[in-house]
């Protein structure tokens, strides 16, 4: 009974998985990534370097001077909103 059940529910897990990935054939390409070096604008890219917790393996984030400082600006208020919220409660 209990070997029925269990059997039950791993067809239950593995069919869905099994499902897609015969709809997703391997044979398709990856969509194309354009370099880092490319900038439509003409502007430099600023690349760095980021290993999250967890990870081996760094992730490179190549931006503007222009989107790095969008960024820390957006960042700098998101923070100060949220303590300012956390002073309020």
């Amino acid at each position: 009974m209990r070997f029925t059940t269990l059997a039950i529910a791993a067809m239950g897990l593995v069919a869905p998985t099994m499902a897609m990935a015969q709809n997703a054939p391997y044979s398709e390409a990856a969509p194309s990534v354009q370099p880092a070096s490319v900038n439509p604008a003409g502007q430099a890219l600023i690349c760095r370097y980021y290993t999250y917790e967890g990870t081996v393996i760094r992730r490179r984030d190549c931006r503007t001077a222009h989107q790095w400082e969008r960024l820390r600006l957006d960042t700098q208020r998101d923070v100060s909103n949220f303590q300012i919220r956390s002073l309020r409660q």
